[in-house]
């Protein structure tokens, strides 16, 4: 009996101790806990608003630092990028990403003064402070911030890649460094308004189309309807969350011949546009309109009328109807350069309220074939300088649709919500096509570089430059390169080259 005694009294000691050991232990593990965190994960998102384009800001970090730090391979742990809004009491001494605007992120205002962010820009800094790493990201906008958060992790990271056998390069090792290399990119766009063009009925997942198209900075998007989306609304504002703004797009007298135009009823047609906007297309809650009328065509005269004096008078009237409705509605006029080419005087009647995007215009980037290099900036110049300044250019040579199989939309529908399916078919049938433009533009870019360069000397900032296609993902290189050149040509083409062709996600779906 005492031997059992003594044996239960040992084990109760032992449990005691036991229990107290490990009650120490988490007491001081809690303590040193993020002392103990490991590099690769030692990094929190601080943000300043979490609505609008700042939230798409913070979402796009974590969701492209966290493919780098939140799984270890081969092993079944989950862990997630902290997000804290900035000014709240943290326990969690890690780095940081920290982002917004000067004005929403107390910490940016803090350590940036509005000289540090250029207007309609970002910046991007890496710094220390207290011991910790901070990657600040300052939008001068709420848009800003998500393109300040693109450049880190698409052209950022991309110079801090780590080295592996037969110089391999990989983004996974970056985080497992003590520190950050240095960088700093602080940059604002040459062009304001960064646009596409599209058959909105080619958008398969809208989601992502907006998403791809604020990660190569265009902040618009002209759609093309036949009969209006049925979730018009919802799309519209999903696009301005992530600063794309929506200008619905639609017919102003003319299917597919343009040489079908009834010159003797244009009152008739002007007051059907009228009609349209006010039935259809201003309930779709977009930020503007674009129309295209009968200018598609390359005779200058139809059934004896100018088709320049023709266009003007139908689109000053419907326009101005319009913009009666609605003062301030931007209004985009689409123009077809063939069929009024030499009668530009004619058209710098055009009511100086609306914007006129050229079509085109000539060469490479404007189409794969047409008029010579020499002939197209001849061209484009005395665009440039017409009495009633060019407000834009529009840029093809990308992937549109096959129009020897082209078929009108027969109603109203919903867009961008397609199936895998669907999404794949397309990808396949077009991919090939995409090794046609990607060939084209890796051969003749620095054409493209000189044109956009050309333009943004002359538009000073005020004008747009649209590049028209079907960007389903995947992103190609094509696309890549002419939404960097939208954004700037300053630099030498090679540099803008070399920083597209770094970007590890084009041609990914």
């Amino acid at each position: 009996m005492t031997v059992i005694m003594r044996i239960a009294l040992r084990h109760d000691f032992l449990k005691g101790t036991l229990a107290a050991a490990v009650v120490l232990c988490c007491m001081v593990g809690a303590s040193r806990a993020e002392n103990m965190v490991p590099r690769n994960r030692n990094w929190k998102i601080v943000y300043g608003e979490y609505s609008g384009p700042e939230r798409r800001a913070v979402e796009f970090l974590s969701t492209e630092i966290g493919a780098l730090i939140q799984r270890d391979p081969g092993v079944y742990t989950l862990h997630v990028v902290p997000c804290e809004k900035a000014g709240a009491e943290s326990e969690m001494g890690r780095n940081a990403f920290v982002v917004g605007t000067r004005t929403s992120n107390a910490l940016l205002r803090e350590m940036l003064s509005d000289a540090d962010v250029p207007k309609g820009g970002y910046l991007v800094r890496v710094v220390e402070k207290g011991g910790r790493q901070l990657v600040l990201i300052a939008g001068d906008t709420p848009s800003a911030a998500i393109w300040g958060a693109v450049d880190f992790v698409d052209d950022g990271l991309a110079t801090m890649r780590t080295q592996g056998g037969d110089y391999a390069l990989y983004l996974s090792g970056i985080f497992e460094k003590p520190n950050l290399p240095a960088y700093e990119s602080r940059r604002a766009p040459k062009t304001k308004r960064r646009s596409i063009f599209s058959w909105a009925h080619v958008m398969n997942d809208y989601r992502a189309y907006f998403r791809n198209l604020a990660r190569m900075k265009f902040n618009e998007a002209i759609l093309w309807n036949e009969f209006p989306p049925l979730n018009a609304r919802e799309v519209a504002e999903y696009a301005r969350s992530w600063g794309v703004e929506i200008l619905w797009g639609w017919s102003w007298g003319w299917s597919t011949d343009c040489h079908n135009v009834d010159f003797d009823h244009l009152k008739e047609l002007e007051d059907s546009i009228v009609r349209q906007w006010r039935e259809v297309w201003r309930p779709c809650g977009g930020d503007g309109i674009y129309f295209q009328s009968f200018t598609e065509i390359y005779e200058a005269d139809l059934k004896g009328h100018s088709v320049a004096e023709a266009v003007v008078r139908l689109v000053n009237g419907a326009a101005g109807r319009i913009l009666a409705d609605e003062p301030g509605l931007r209004i985009v006029f689409g123009l077809h350069s063939g069929s009024v080419r030499t009668r530009l005087n004619e058209i710098a009647a055009t009511d100086p309220r609306l914007e006129i995007l050229w079509e085109n215009c000539g060469g490479f980037p404007f189409n794969l074939t047409g008029d010579t290099q020499d002939g197209t900036e001849k061209f484009v110049t005395s665009l440039l300088r017409m009495e009633r300044p060019a407000t834009g250019f529009a840029y093809k040579s990308q992937v549109l649709q096959d129009w020897t199989r082209f078929a009108h939309q027969a109603g109203p529908y919903v867009l961008g919500r397609n199936s895998r399916e669907v999404i794949e078919e397309d990808r396949r049938v077009a991919e090939p096509l995409w090794q046609r433009f990607e060939r084209e533009w890796l051969m003749h870019g620095e054409r493209a570089h000189a044109m956009t360069r050309l333009v943004q000397s002359c538009a000073d900032n005020k004008g747009s430059l649209n590049v028209v296609g079907n960007l389903n993902e995947p992103i190609h290189i094509s696309t890549a390169l002419c939404a960097e050149l939208f954004w700037s040509a300053d630099e030498p083409y090679e540099t803008i080259l070399k920083r597209v062709l770094s970007r590890a996600w084009l041609n990914r779906e």
